[in-house]
């Protein structure tokens, strides 16, 4: 994807985010559930996970504390982002529990080995995505997975009905306002109501019903929404 939302000071006060979307951390602890469930059930000694949209590594540090069988590829195309997560998981990198990688997400997966990987997990990452791009991203995610494996998706997922939708962006941009200008970072408040309008821009947004019905067409079974608050959700499927 060209086009860098979270470089400079976006991607380095990235966690503040915490504090203006109170679903935010409930969405990373229901997206740990679903994945610590899902392995809980499976015998074997080592799972290869993928993890798109790593970040600072704040939500690939909860699936290492899910299963310590999972090895963990991380991905992400911010520089500095991927400071931030190379510090944060130094150790499981010392111990050779993930790999960390810079690349363009479509890229990524383009070039992964067919059934490599035993689950696709991201966090707050495909929504970002142009609609086109994102069509091309799933399919490649659903022909690297191994049969039967898990996706878990922790996104952003508009709802259906526009005028229920504006009314969710409204209250996003008005909890925006108020915790940045608490925070005295005002300008960060103009920064995610940029990024609220991309979001919403008709060749961008992710609405949660479409998504689930272009996962059936790719091909993906047992699709539940396992948890929503507003736009914030976690998505679950398997292969």
């Amino acid at each position: 994807m060209n086009n860098k939302r979270f470089q400079g000071k976006m991607g380095a006060k990235y966690g503040l985010i915490a504090l203006a979307a109170p679903h935010y951390l409930d969405c990373q602890r229901k997206l740990g559930e679903t994945v610590k469930k899902y392995f809980s059930r499976k015998a074997g000694k080592k799972f290869n996970v993928l993890e798109i949209g790593c970040g600072s590594g704040v939500t690939s540090e909860i699936f290492f504390k899910s299963d310590k069988r999972i090895h963990l590829t991380a991905v992400d195309n911010e520089p500095e982002m991927i400071r931030q997560i190379k510090k944060k998981l130094e150790g499981y990198v010392k111990n050779q529990k993930v790999r960390i990688f810079k690349a363009d997400a479509l890229d990524f997966v383009s070039k992964c080995p067919a059934e490599k990987f035993d689950a696709f997990v991201s966090g707050l990452t495909i929504h970002n995505f142009k609609t086109v791009y994102r069509n091309k991203f799933m399919k490649n995610v659903y022909r690297l997975l191994k049969p039967k494996s898990l996706f878990a998706n922790m996104d952003r997922y508009a709802h259906d009905n526009p005028k229920v939708f504006a009314e969710w962006t409204k209250w996003q941009i008005g909890m925006y306002k108020k915790v940045f200008s608490e925070l005295k970072q005002p300008d960060l408040i103009k920064r995610w109501i940029d990024h609220e309008k991309y979001d919403a821009r008709p060749d961008v947004i992710m609405k949660l019903k479409p998504a689930v019905l272009d996962m059936k067409k790719i091909g993906f079974k047992d699709i539940k929404v396992v948890y929503r608050k507003k736009t914030y959700s976690v998505l679950a499927a398997i292969k």
